[in-house]
């Protein structure tokens, strides 16, 4: 069976941007997307740690992004000025649930104090990195965290 078609100028023209669209898309994935994204990252994303509400915390609280959308919900649980556990929900982009994930491995076991003190970037590197137009999921992060900790304090 022989199929014959007839493309126009016009529908060749959009065929050809649509191509090129296409492949530029797959090239930034490849560049930002896929390889941007550390081992650490991928391992958070794959196999995220302390996911889920916690019933008996003593405290918590909510952090938006309110550029992107993403919501992070942290709960803790603290005695003796000491951070014992900790959990997360979040509502977000990849970086937001490795973000979110690592920094409960970061502060289980940490003075209150301690924790006050850590910053976006201790996120960031504990992820071993994260591509600059994402850095904003480690502030979420902390901000998560800090709304927690002054929750905590009331």
């Amino acid at each position: 069976m022989k199929v014959e078609m007839r493309l126009d100028a016009r529908t060749l023209l959009r065929t050809f941007w649509l191509i090129k669209f296409c492949l530029h898309s797959l090239q930034l994935s490849i560049i930002n997307g896929i390889a941007m994204y550390s081992p650490k990252v991928l391992e958070h994303l794959e196999n995220p740690r302390n996911v889920g509400e916690m019933a008996d915390a003593t405290a918590n609280a909510v952090a938006t992004n309110p550029v992107c959308g993403d919501l992070l919900h942290l709960y803790l649980k603290m005695a003796d000025g000491k951070i014992v556990e900790a959990s997360f929900k979040v509502q977000g982009c990849p970086p937001s649930i490795a973000a979110g994930s690592v920094l409960t491995e970061m502060i289980t076991g940490l003075m209150i104090e301690e924790a006050r003190k850590l910053t976006p970037q201790d996120v960031t590197r504990a992820l071993e990195s994260l591509p600059r137009n994402k850095e904003h999921c480690s502030t979420l992060a902390i901000d998560a965290l800090r709304a927690a900790l002054a929750d905590q304090s009331r």
